[in-house]
């Protein structure tokens, strides 16, 4: 009985304004952002006219769905042009697609498919030419000697020809060192796409010796040497151990004061000179007084020392004066010791070669000796072992 009479006075107890609210459905807020719709861009297709009928089947395509005003007239671009048509095979690409225009313009500015980007029409790379004559006759006359059968030749006639195919080689691989030099000063190996000689030569000889691609290099600055070498007086490994020790010397020499590593530089330049005889008599176990060779060895040393400047070295007179030049009027210091040394490789053997070098660089620069002393006490290395008993 209480519970009607509640319910029967429920709108005397509720305010008006919450019935009203309550009975009316609720509007959407005023807040635009999160009922309406973005309005978006209309959707621009691709030019119709662009679509290959061949790769797309006309039954699938809904013509209800696609709306004219969705195409945009401006999206006809004409067919992307391509380089110069002399340059573009025909079997590979379509006639229609090549440009006529860049025919008449050559390796100039040719114009990509993307804006404002532009490429530069590389210069072509001379064609190998053919070889000389003279390489021709001897390519010919090497297929001939590599036919013969060395077993089908006599004793006598088969030491002959390998004695003279020896000596052809060893004129070949000089006369190559040369070539090499020349490959290098010009940088020849750039015509056939490589950034160094050693790497061409790596490429066109696995079998060749790296290091004569820098011996050529390194012999052009010593004309003796390479005459000697040339000539066949002197052998590729003597050479090599001869550029090196000269090289150790180069920085101390030919100085304006005239000395060479503090010391008068004509006291040890006649002081070393004149040793080269003694190296020499030392390796062949001594000569007579009389024997050619020594008379040889000693006039060529007196010429090597008496080839310097007119008036000796002006720094063993006195302290204070000075040169006009390295090599003023005569022979420089480098090119007495290069003359030097070059004597001594002619008469030992290169097995010899690089202990006699090194006697006679140590005399030009006796401070290699305290260097090398030096080095030696820095790096000796002190190790401490505790004994068993603990003692120490």
């Amino acid at each position: 009985m209480l519970e009607d009479e509640v319910d029967m006075r429920l709108p005397e107890l509720i305010p008006d304004w919450v019935l009203t609210n309550w009975l009316q459905p609720l509007e959407p807020p005023a807040c635009s952002c999160l009922h309406s719709e973005p309005e978006l861009a209309e959707p621009t297709l691709v030019d119709p006219e662009l679509v290959d009928p061949e790769l797309v089947d006309p039954e699938l395509v809904d013509p209800e769905l696609v709306d004219p005003k969705l195409v945009d007239p401006e999206l006809r671009y004409p067919p992307p042009k391509l380089v110069d048509p002399e340059l573009v095979d025909p079997e590979l690409v379509d006639p229609e697609l090549v440009d006529p225009e860049l025919g008449d313009r050559g390796p100039e500015l040719a114009g990509w498919t993307i804006p404002g980007m532009t490429w530069q029409q590389p210069s072509p790379s001379p064609e190998p030419t053919g070889v000389t004559s003279a390489v021709q006759a001897l390519q010919a006359a090497a297929a001939v000697v590599c036919a013969i059968d060395p077993t089908s030749l006599s004793a006598e006639q088969a030491m002959s020809d390998a004695e003279a195919l020896q000596d052809l080689g060893q004129q070949l691989r000089v006369h190559g060192v040369r070539r090499l030099g020349d490959v290098t000063t010009r940088e020849l190996h750039r015509l056939r796409g490589f950034r160094s000689t050693t790497a061409w030569l790596r490429s066109t000889q696995p079998d060749a010796d790296s290091s004569d691609a820098g011996l050529s290099r390194r012999l052009q600055g010593y004309q003796r040497l390479s005459t000697a070498v040339e000539g066949g007086e002197l052998s590729l490994v003597a050479a090599r151990k001869v550029v090196l020790a000269l090289g150790r010397c180069r920085p101390h020499v030919d100085q304006l004061n005239g000395r060479i590593d503090g010391q008068p530089g004509e006291q040890v330049i006649t002081a070393v000179v004149g040793h080269v005889v003694d190296l020499v008599c030392g390796c062949v176990l001594g000569m007579s007084e009389g024997d050619p060779r020594l008379l040889h060895l000693q006039t060529a040393t007196q010429q090597i020392i008496a080839s310097g400047p007119p008036g000796g070295d002006p720094a063993g007179a006195g302290a204070g004066q000075a040169r006009t030049g390295p090599a003023a009027a005569g022979a420089g210091q480098l090119d007495r010791f290069e003359a030097a040394f070059v004597l001594l490789a002619e008469h030992i053997a290169p097995s010899l070669l690089t202990s006699c070098l090194e006697e006679l660089v140590l005399a030009v620069v006796p401070s290699l000796v305290e260097d090398r002393a030096k080095r030696g006490r820095d790096s000796a290395g002190l190790s401490l072992q505790l004994k068993d008993d603990g003692s120490g």
